[in-house]
């Protein structure tokens, strides 16, 4: 009699087992899809920003790589901007940010910091600036307004913002604040601060 219910007692033991396994079986087919998924977006990040950060594979897995990276000396091409020079596109921005200048009280002088670089490879140079003297330039978490404008048959076209940041206007002459990362087509990424500022096709974040 006891040996009768420990053989049931124990082919119940077997058929709980069975279960378990076909469940986790399942579980982790219903699982793989979303691993493929994730390791086919991983390899798009990876090609596309394998030319511009060394040890990209690291980074992508750290959870945010395009933040803060270490970009290859080579890669970048460093932007010096001038209070005096650039006569031409100084006008330029005066018409094109007018109200802007308007809005200015005439005891307070604007600063307006120019570099110049082609950063999508058309041929046309584009104007990064930084701006200072408005009340609408500056905020809590920056000093001033970085903005690159775009030039087209000798009028700024349009204006595309750059992330706010603690820039030191004071030694944007002869600093590396702002670096280009340079590409032999298409526009070109940012290096602000340390921060990689990826274009995505309408703005650089």
């Amino acid at each position: 009699m006891v040996k009768k219910r420990l053989n049931r007692v124990f082919i119940l033991y077997i058929f709980v087992l069975f279960l378990l396994a076909s469940c986790t079986q399942e579980n982790t087919k219903e699982h793989l899809p979303v691993q493929e998924h994730e390791e086919e977006q991983i390899s798009s990040q990876k090609n596309e920003f394998a030319d511009v950060i060394p040890g990209y594979e690291d980074l992508i897995k750290s959870g945010n790589p395009f933040e803060f990276a270490i970009v290859p000396e080579k890669n970048i091409v460093w932007i010096y901007f001038s209070s005096i020079d650039y006569q031409e596109e100084r006008e330029l921005i005066k018409v094109y940010e007018k109200k802007a200048f308007e809005s200015i009280s005439s005891s307070s002088e604007p600063a307006v910091f120019i570099s110049i670089y082609d950063l999508n490879n058309d041929g046309q140079d584009e104007i990064i600036a930084f701006l200072q003297g408005a009340s609408i330039w500056e905020g809590s978490r920056s000093t001033g307004y970085l903005v690159v404008y775009f030039v087209d048959h000798g009028v700024i076209s349009k204006s595309i913002p750059l992330p706010s940041l603690l820039i030191d206007a004071s030694v944007l002459d002869d600093s590396r604040q702002v670096g280009v990362i340079k590409r032999t087509e298409g526009m070109s990424d940012l290096l602000l601060l340390n921060r990689l500022c990826i274009w995505n096709g309408e703005y650089w974040g």
